[in-house]
């Protein structure tokens, strides 16, 4: 994910070299793709962040949600609750990224919302990998077409009861 924000100084300096060279010409694209790439970051970064804050919640919460459920904001958790994450494919010439949307709770989140960014990202950005990026890029729309990839919480918390890695039960 780090790439993005290296991706974004490599253009900036991009930027900065053709206006120290006179060409100007090219400075609004170098500007525009180091932007982007800021953004795809702070995208998948905050989601990331969003899915380990609910794992640790669900795993600070994990005697309650087994004997009966409790709340999250509006939204009621127990065992059978089921969540959502959709996927996002960006790549560029060698290499393509294939990472997941925070956790959503089937009901209460905006689902289409996200679904709908998500394949759009991917439908942008995806493609431009050798070899993996179309290969990915239709993976991606497809499972996000088609609802996402769905877990029960309670399949969620034996995952994590299985690693002992928490981002592990993230990337899933």
């Amino acid at each position: 994910m780090y790439f993005f924000l290296i991706f974004s100084v490599l253009f900036i300096v991009g930027a900065i070299s053709n206006l120290y060279n006179g060409e100007y010409q090219t400075i609004p694209e170098c500007l525009l793709a180091s932007l982007i790439c800021l953004i795809i970051y702070y995208f998948l970064n905050r989601e990331k962040k969003k899915s380990v804050e609910f794992i640790s919640w669900v795993i600070e919460n994990k005697n309650n949600i087994e004997n009966g459920g409790t709340y999250l904001e509006f939204a009621e958790i127990k065992p059978d609750t089921e969540l959502i994450q959709f996927q996002i494919c960006i790549s560029f010439i060698l290499f393509s990224v294939k990472s997941p949307s925070r956790f959503l709770v089937k009901g209460y989140d905006k689902t289409l919302s996200k679904k709908t960014i998500c394949t759009i990202i991917s439908f942008i950005f995806g493609w431009w990998g050798i070899p993996w990026g179309p290969i990915y890029t239709i993976q991606t729309i497809c499972n996000n077409l088609a609802g996402g990839k769905k877990i029960k919480v309670s399949d969620l918390l034996d995952k994590m009861n299985q690693t002992d890695k928490l981002t592990d039960a993230v990337v899933g």
